[in-house]
């Protein structure tokens, strides 16, 4: 019976005391996408939509494949290095599911080795996986920073969509989109 959205929020809350994921879905194009990401973003899930036009049956079969099939979950990436890692997107990683994959970029400082240690569930054990490499100051790859200005972009526009408009957050979004 409740319809404030504020009020559907803290319910689930306080209802979702073992941090269960609840996955949306939402058909058609009169949609309450606000409610449904915030759920999302809140209980760290998947959402799905489709649209008048699209095929609901491949749409709904591949939304249960993926959500069926759990890979990775409770992720967490750590960065050990002499340098400076900031702005990493997304900030809170999502799970990752059979045939699904994150990218994640982020801004470094300085150059030198680096060991990325990803920790995680795996059928409810936990796993760590680590992986060396080293960070250049100098590199060919120019493409790079215009997809992690885009990602902080989004990033906060959806700040700004779920959680309301902030001088600070607008003036980033245009600072960002007119250097990138």
């Amino acid at each position: 019976g409740e319809t404030n959205e504020d009020q559907l929020m803290k319910k689930i809350k306080l209802s979702n005391s073992e941090n269960t994921r609840i996955f949306t879905f939402g058909i058609g194009d009169d949609l309450n996408t606000h409610l449904l990401d915030k759920i999302t973003e809140e209980t760290n899930a998947y959402r799905s939509y489709i649209s008048d036009k699209e095929d609901i049956e491949l749409k709904i079969s591949n939304f249960y494949t993926k959500v069926s099939s759990p890979i990775l979950t409770d992720i967490e990436l750590k960065f050990n290095y002499n340098g400076k890692v900031r702005n990493v997107f997304p900030h809170d990683l999502p799970d990752i599911f059979k045939g699904s994959s994150i990218t994640v970029l982020g801004r470094f400082e300085g150059s030198g080795m680096l060991e990325l240690i990803l920790n995680g569930m795996v059928n409810g054990k936990a796993e760590k996986y680590k992986f060396t490499g080293s960070f250049v100051e100098q590199t060919e790859n120019d493409f790079i920073a215009p997809l992690w200005a885009a990602r902080n972009v989004g990033y906060l526009l959806d700040q700004i969509r779920l959680h309301g408009e902030s001088k600070e957050l607008v003036d980033e979004v245009i600072s960002l989109s007119k250097k990138y």
